[in-house]
């Protein structure tokens, strides 16, 4: 085509979904008879496993205790992500330098991210000290995006984890403001021995 030239181009409108759950239905029933047959072949007891609001498929190790976690939580995670022939992709379990994950289920953005949805819908039936391994249908959890070299488009994922700390909002701020204290503090700590360590000048 050359500049100035017109085009034009037609659609035919096959469909019209009323959300996204109704996009991911087909889709998440689908990955659920491929667990089933997950859970046959690996013999895991399906009596135990329960549902999330989403989809997300749990089996509750330990129940924890106090009051299940809401939108008001920041909670810390420690866990192990695998694919469904076992292979772990990630993990922050006894691994040096990795810490217990953050996870914000409130709206306020700077008290740390969101995670995959299937993430925080699992966290939601959680409370603390709570042990569960989750499987988290492929629209749940990334989708039709490729993840690094072993997270495949449309993947079913498997998580192992462990909630290892509950902080209300509140609760999440004060940490935040404390320890943005300490950093200030310890940059002024700082600077003040460069200063003095700067030779003097003379008049």
């Amino acid at each position: 085509m050359k500049k100035g030239k017109l085009f034009t181009t037609t659609v035919k409108l096959f469909h019209v979904y009323k959300n996204q759950a109704e996009i991911d239905g087909p889709i998440i029933q689908s990955n659920y008879k491929t667990l089933d047959e997950y859970f046959n072949k690996n013999k895991i007891d399906k009596s135990k496993l329960d549902t999330s609001k989403l989809g997300v498929i749990m089996m509750i190790e330990n129940a924890g205790t106090g009051n299940i976690i809401d939108t008001n939580n920041v909670v810390k995670v420690i866990y192990t992500g695998k694919l469904l022939d076992g292979k772990v992709f990630d993990s922050n379990k006894d691994v040096a330098g990795r810490e217990p994950i953050t996870v914000n289920l409130t709206s306020d953005q700077s008290l740390g991210g969101q995670l995959i949805p299937g993430w925080t819908d699992a966290i939601k039936s959680m409370k603390m000290g709570t042990k569960a391994t989750i499987y988290i249908p492929s629209p749940l959890g990334y989708g039709s995006q490729q993840m690094g070299a072993d997270i495949k488009p449309n993947s079913i994922l498997i998580f192992d984890m462990e909630v290892v700390e509950v902080k209300s909002k509140a609760e999440a701020i004060n940490e935040k403001e404390k320890k943005m204290a300490e950093r200030q503090a310890s940059q002024k700590r700082y600077l003040d021995s460069l200063s003095r360590l700067q030779p003097q000048k003379t008049p």
